[in-house]
């Protein structure tokens, strides 16, 4: 009879690098970075130097992106998708 682990799976959003939001979204580097000061675009999270995009952040602009919703509602669900990291999901690493 094989043990059951004892570790449960990680609920955790993945984290992406900056070419996969790239390729998500469209943008070139600048791009991406002019996203985000508009806020279009979610903040990314540090891991140590680099910066990371939880994954399902990305494909929530993306959707709003493809179903064309205005930079008005795209703003609304950054600030959303940015005040929901304050749960204990992403409570290692800083927004």
């Amino acid at each position: 009879m094989k043990a059951a682990s004892r570790f449960a799976p990680s609920s955790s959003p993945s984290l992406i690098a900056l070419p996969a939001v790239m390729q998500m979204t469209g943008h070139c580097r600048a791009g991406v970075y002019k996203a985000i000061l508009a806020q279009l675009l979610p903040r990314p999270v540090k891991v140590g130097r680099a910066s990371r995009w939880p994954e399902d952040e990305v494909l929530a602009v993306r959707a709003a992106m493809l179903r064309g919703d205005d930079d008005g509602s795209r703003r609304a669900l950054v600030r959303q998708l940015q005040a929901r990291r304050g749960g204990p999901h992403m409570s290692l690493v800083s927004p």
